[in-house]
């Protein structure tokens, strides 16, 4: 990526956030349809009548629902960054769609909701049930408006800060630790933990303890809970995660030359099989790009 973003006349930054707004402009035009998908498939398999067209009957209010997402996902994503995209966004699009429900705007005048309960096919139960695993976390005590949002407030505002302060930036993403030379192989790879919104969110789940005055018990029973549900794509990641990046650091990376990458070798396969001969797009024209800084690509 940094020898195609040289070759682009961009720094390296500014190819990755090229390519997130070019991603997330993509990801609106099919998420923008997804709360009317969702809406369809609610009512063909949950709904009484078992008919995917009840959906229908919502479709200015799920529509809106959607472009409440999307618009100011791409607002963040190009005023802000690709960190803010999805969080932001969803925040932004939470808040938007629950004042406008609450109004009325746009919502049909049959409400739709789930069969009885007894009629309820047993495949459509999780595994936490009323009553059980999450009873032990109710503490009795009830959590104001402001200090429920709080933590994702929080969380905004901390990551805000982080990726637009010049010096907290450099400060956190200085301290690195990684690897060279791995298993004897050129490889080397190394990570910013302390600038990675991951720690950002163990940081502000610390302080909501705090916030809502939670009991040792209480914290360990949400860890508990939270653990139970995030096995499964724990074990998933845990294999994914090194095959993917076996995956970008073949061809030179293993110290090979008579090789091409994999990702290199699928895109060359795949330009072939749409006999693109190599082109991404049609000789003479080039690809809308956003005005970031430095030139525009153009056809190779």
């Amino acid at each position: 990526m940094a020898a195609r973003a040289s070759e682009l006349g961009l720094s390296f930054p500014e190819y990755v956030t090229e390519i997130g707004f070019q991603t997330v402009l993509l990801h609106s035009i099919t998420g923008t349809l997804v709360p009317l998908l969702i809406c369809c498939m609610l009512c063909g398999f949950y709904g009484g009548r078992r008919r995917f067209s009840d959906g229908l009957e919502v479709w200015r209010f799920a529509l809106f629902s959607g472009l409440a997402l999307t618009v100011p996902s791409l607002l963040y994503n190009y005023f802000l960054g690709v960190e803010f995209t999805s969080l932001l966004g969803g925040l932004t699009g939470l808040v938007i769609v629950v004042l406008a429900a609450r109004r009325g705007f746009l919502m049909p005048k049959r409400v739709w909701d789930f069969p009885p309960r007894e009629d309820w096919l047993a495949r459509w139960t999780g595994r936490i049930e009323s009553g059980g695993a999450d009873e032990a976390v109710d503490t009795g005590r009830r959590v104001g408006f402001l200090n429920a949002w709080a933590p994702y407030l929080l969380v905004a505002a901390l990551l805000v800060a982080t990726r637009t302060i010049e010096p907290v930036k450099d400060w956190l993403s200085g301290v690195t630790v990684g690897a060279t030379d791995i298993l004897g192989t050129s490889i080397g790879d190394s990570v910013a933990p302390l600038y990675s919104p991951g720690a950002t969110f163990i940081l502000i789940c610390l302080v909501t303890y705090g916030l809502h005055r939670m009991r040792p018990r209480e914290i360990l029973d949400s860890w508990r809970m939270a653990g139970s549900q995030l096995a499964g794509a724990a074990v998933a990641l845990l294999f994914a995660v090194p095959l993917v990046r076996v995956f970008i650091n073949t061809g030179t990376g293993f110290g090979t030359t008579d090789l091409e990458s994999m990702p290199l070798t699928l895109a060359t396969g795949a330009a072939e099989l749409g006999g693109t001969s190599g082109r991404c797009w049609p000789p003479g024209s080039e690809p809308w790009v956003p005005s970031w800084p430095g030139p525009t690509p153009s056809p190779t």
